[in-house]
């Protein structure tokens, strides 16, 4: 995606993958030159990017993870935020009031901060260890969100919206009844985990994808998350093209 937003961009810019092992990321970023400019950054290293960073957009602190790098400044940002609400808005769901969240990881803390951006009040977290949803508390009462825990067995009912967070091995499937719109943010999924009850009201994770990542080339191009790209349109329709969404 970011190769096809450069193209479009008319930068020379090159963009590729490293594997980077838990543990070594700062001294991974040091060994870097000049020429580089800035990294995305996946799971599991975004704590650790966050911790390396001398600077945090508001997103990238209150979650806990950088997954956008400016090496200079050595500024961290969390997209994944953006991602979230930009996604629900292409089926013009851009305000609730209860929502949910499926699983955890730092997605799921991302999932929280954009919920309650979208206005959520009560946000209800379904994991399959209930205590591990105890760190995103701080997060929710920094928000003024009431945060309701259960495992994954509970049914929710009449969320405004859901983010999914559980990964293509876990085999249950949580119990949403009469839910609004479901982003299952397991994009490298096939058919999602919920299409069989609520196919009509699943957002493929591949939106998420596409929308962090025209702020990740935001950010590349003009050091901010919010400076319009020229072009900006025909970049981010360059970029869905890439990835097959129309």
């Amino acid at each position: 995606m970011q190769k096809a937003a450069f193209g479009v961009l008319g930068l020379r810019w090159e963009y590729t993958a490293e594997q980077v092992e838990r543990g070594s990321f700062a001294d991974h970023v040091q060994s870097l030159d000049a020429r580089w400019r800035g990294l995305s950054v996946t799971a599991p290293l975004k704590e650790e990017a966050h911790q390396y960073a001398r600077e945090l957009d508001d997103d990238a602190r209150l979650t806990g993870a950088v997954n956008t790098l400016l090496l200079k400044s050595r500024r961290g940002f969390n997209t994944d935020v953006d991602g979230i609400v930009r996604a629900f808005g292409t089926r013009r769901v851009t305000t609730v009031r209860r929502a949910a969240v499926i699983g955890g990881g730092s997605t799921a803390a991302s999932a929280l901060v954009a919920l309650a951006r979208m206005g959520a009040t009560a946000v209800e977290v379904r994991l399959r260890t209930v205590a591990k949803g105890e760190s995103l508390r701080p997060i929710a009462d920094e928000l003024g969100v009431e945060l309701l825990i259960d495992d994954l067995d509970a049914p929710v009912e009449r969320p405004d919206a859901v983010v999914s967070t559980l990964p293509s091995s876990a085999a249950v499937t949580p119990t949403l009844v009469r839910p609004g719109a479901i982003l299952d943010a397991d994009y490298a999924r096939g058919a999602s985990r919920y299409d069989f009850d609520h196919e009509d009201r699943v957002i493929s994770g591949l939106e998420m994808l596409a929308a962090q990542a025209l702020t990740q080339v935001k950010i590349f191009v003009g050091g901010a998350p919010d400076r319009e790209l020229p072009n900006e349109a025909r970049v981010y329709e360059a970029m869905r093209a890439s990835i097959g969404l129309a």
